[in-house]
């Protein structure tokens, strides 16, 4: 019931905007912005098959692979529409709200876990659906497959079964396809997670059942370059890791140490929510900064209370860190805004709202001694 009244939630509102406004094919194939790039790309995987032939050579732009197979399919059964990719965008935000309060909510009292699943849906409102559902951006899908990455990772830990890893594994892969910033993330997952249990032979068929999905999923990249291109570009990369960090941050450690380490300064402030700092096109998001004070407020009671620890939220933790770390180093996060921050908003929300409830409960138990 509560899944159906968010879908709605989001889902009416979008459809009084397709059926008041034009979305025209025509003009959105016309251009060289992503969502230009996207929808050409789904016109020639309906139109030409599978390899994207208008793309000469290996796969790399817009980076979401996969993202431009989920327009070509909503193509190909509504036709080339793409009024029906932004409701059909809303809906998985909807989806995506409740998924991450069912996440949570059985860390959080009653009370607290309805703050939570109303503050979901404002900071879905004001932060994504309002600059980013009617755009075709690839995050617009990562917000729905890392939090359903994550509703699998906390089925795996009531189960032995391997059907819940290999899930685990698909919605990794498909989200390290569709925004490959996420492929840091991933390799720490399996390194904690994963890795150990491999080397000591514990479970070792449910950690093989996730690498095998998670493998399968990613090998589909090289797979379409070396049908399309005759190489097996693994990623829609045009370097290392470290040449991605020179292209953000040319500037010397050595010879200008104070301007070198404010280039990330700057953009750490960005992340918090401070936008204007790389971007004055957008406003700043008081918002953001009240969340992460609840996110290393909770960081902090964790050092105080390691016992609370537990493997999800340990998931969490590692999550926000490898992604905006991530982001901080190799991205250019201040192109269209705020976007890159969308598969990491409600993650970082749901550890903010416990973090404020464990400060409200130490806070009263003060006041009542």
């Amino acid at each position: 019931m509560l899944m159906f009244a968010c879908i709605l939630l989001f889902l009416l509102p979008s459809l009084f905007r397709v059926l008041s406004q034009d979305f025209p094919i025509n003009e959105l194939i016309v251009g060289i912005d992503d969502w230009n790039r996207y929808a050409r790309h789904a016109i020639d995987i309906k139109q030409h098959g599978l390899l994207i032939e208008n793309v000469d050579g290996p796969y790399l732009i817009p980076a979401g692979f996969l993202y431009n197979y989920f327009v070509a399919g909503v193509f190909l059964l509504f036709g080339d529409y793409p009024a029906v990719v932004y409701v059909i965008q809303s809906m998985l935000l909807g989806i995506s709200v409740v998924l991450t309060y069912f996440l949570f909510r059985e860390k959080l009292k009653l009370k607290t876990g309805y703050a939570l699943l109303l503050l979901l849906i404002l900071f879905a409102f004001l932060d994504i659906y309002k600059n980013y559902t009617f755009r075709l951006f690839s995050e617009n899908l990562a917000i729905f497959t890392i939090t359903l990455f994550f509703f699998f990772v906390k089925k795996t830990l009531n189960t032995i079964s391997c059907r819940w890893q290999v899930l685990v594994g698909l919605t990794l892969g498909a989200s390290v396809l569709i925004r490959p910033n996420l492929l840091p993330f991933s390799l720490v997952f399996i390194l904690i997670f994963h890795l150990p249990k491999i080397i000591r032979k514990e479970h070792f068929t449910r950690s093989f059942a996730f690498l095998i999905s998670f493998v399968m999923i990613l090998m589909m990249l090289p797979l379409r370059n070396y049908l399309a291109a005759g190489n097996l570009t693994l990623m829609p990369v045009d370097g290392t890791f470290m040449d991605y960090m020179h292209r953000i941050n040319p500037i010397s450690f050595t010879e200008n140490p104070i301007e070198y380490l404010s280039v990330y300064f700057e953009k750490i402030l960005y992340c918090f929510g401070y936008i204007p700092i790389l971007n004055p096109d957008f406003h700043i998001r008081p918002h953001w900064f009240l969340m992460w004070a609840g996110f290393f407020y909770y960081l902090i009671h964790l050092i105080r209370f390691p016992r609370q620890r537990d493997a999800l939220m340990g998931a969490f933790t590692l999550y926000v860190f490898a992604f905006y770390l991530t982001l901080i180093l190799i991205a250019q996060i201040s192109v269209y805004g705020h976007r890159m921050f969308i598969p990491g908003i409600f993650i970082v929300l749901g550890v903010s709202v416990i973090g404020y409830e464990r400060a409200l409960t130490l806070l009263k138990a003060r006041l009542l001694k």
